[in-house]
């Protein structure tokens, strides 16, 4: 007799059981869903930055690789202010899909602080005589400032110094220094590459 008893407890379940379970698995679920929920909110955010982010770098990575690639040429000056560049370097004159064709030319870069843009613009020598220069092509948007600063020694005081701009068309600056910054508020970068020219 004693052995039924026992054998008819073990078949079933009692109500405070099965809410105890039920609530366990009730959390569980919800710690699962805000987990993942607050995980997908973060890729997000970190998806939209990381794009800004990532043509900044490459951005100012690419303008370095032209500044060390500069060279005196006498018809076209190298120029500077605090946001914009330009000087000569070979440009890539061949169509998409053509085989690269370096030729001589300049190229310029600019902040637009109206469309929160950094720009470049590609001109051949032959490009720099015509009436209508290439388009320019937008590099990285959302910024919220530029600044480039030019490296140089300064004969009076016999001192190395940075200024914000540059007018002397027979020389070129010891460096550059281009300080970009992306976002707003507490989220915005900046990012910052100095190149010292040959």
């Amino acid at each position: 007799m004693r052995q039924r008893i026992w054998k008819a407890r073990i078949k079933g379940f009692t109500l405070l059981e099965l809410l105890i379970t039920t609530s366990l698995i009730a959390l569980m679920g919800l710690a699962i869903y805000s987990t993942f929920a607050r995980g997908v909110m973060v890729w997000e955010r970190g998806s939209k930055t990381d794009i800004v982010e990532q043509e900044a770098r490459f951005t100012l990575q690419n303008l370095a690789k032209e500044l060390r690639n500069s060279f005196k040429f006498s018809g076209i000056k190298f120029s500077g202010t605090k946001d914009a560049i330009s000087f000569p370097t070979y440009v890539n004159t061949a169509r998409v899909g053509e085989a690269p064709k370096w030729e001589i030319g300049r190229v310029s870069y600019f902040y637009d602080s109206s469309k929160k843009s950094f720009f470049c613009r590609e001109a051949s020598y032959v490009d720099l005589f015509q009436d209508d220069l290439p388009k320019a092509r937008e590099i990285v948007s959302q910024v919220n400032d530029l600044e480039i600063n030019y490296y140089f020694f300064d004969a009076i005081g016999k001192t190395y110094k940075w200024k914000n701009s540059w007018s002397d068309k027979e020389t070129f600056p010891l460096g550059v220094r281009i300080a970009l910054t992306t976002g707003s508020g507490e989220e915005g970068k900046e990012f910052v590459k100095t190149v010292y020219l040959p």
